[in-house]
């Protein structure tokens, strides 16, 4: 019994974890648009959030489809996020190692921004990539306690 609601509570939390990323995506490729020629990007990079602070996206990258980034976070550095990209409305989300060594868990969609004509030429917006990724410390620190516990319950049953 408690190995069963251990997975039904990791899968929950999964779920939740997977929902934020998916919302900071969405919240970021909804601050992009492309303005006569020109592709404006309206977010800010929080590459040192706040040591309390919930939902602050960790890193970032976007990219046009099959070419050259764009923006990425400073946390980045060097490095870069893996191009693993699914739609808006089916994104991929998958599991990496974060430049810093810690597990994280991303995900990465594929989107036109929106389109507001500037003059009298018509541009094609490009296809752009965005893979957003957060630490999953938090997560899986939550999962061994929980696993501990399911266990503890376990041996005393």
């Amino acid at each position: 019994m408690g190995t069963t609601i251990y997975l039904s509570i990791r899968a929950s939390l999964l779920e939740e974890f997977d929902a934020a990323l998916r919302g900071q995506a969405l919240a970021m490729a909804g601050a992009i648009k492309q303005e006569g020629e020109k592709l404006e990007i309206e977010f800010r990079d929080n590459a040192k959030p706040e040591p309390r602070a919930t939902n602050v996206t960790d890193f970032y990258e976007l990219r046009v489809v099959g070419g050259a980034t764009l923006r990425k976070s400073r946390s980045l550095g060097s490095t870069h996020l893996p191009g693993e990209l699914g739609s808006l409305e089916e994104p991929r989300f998958f599991e990496l190692s974060l430049p810093s060594g810690a597990r994280g868990r991303a995900i990465g969609l594929q989107f036109v921004p929106r389109y507001e004509k500037r003059g009298g030429k018509d541009v094609v917006p490009p296809q752009l990539g965005l893979v957003v990724a957060h630490d999953r410390g938090r997560l899986d620190q939550s999962l061994r306690s929980l696993l501990s516990f399911a266990q503890i319950g376990r041996a005393h049953v």
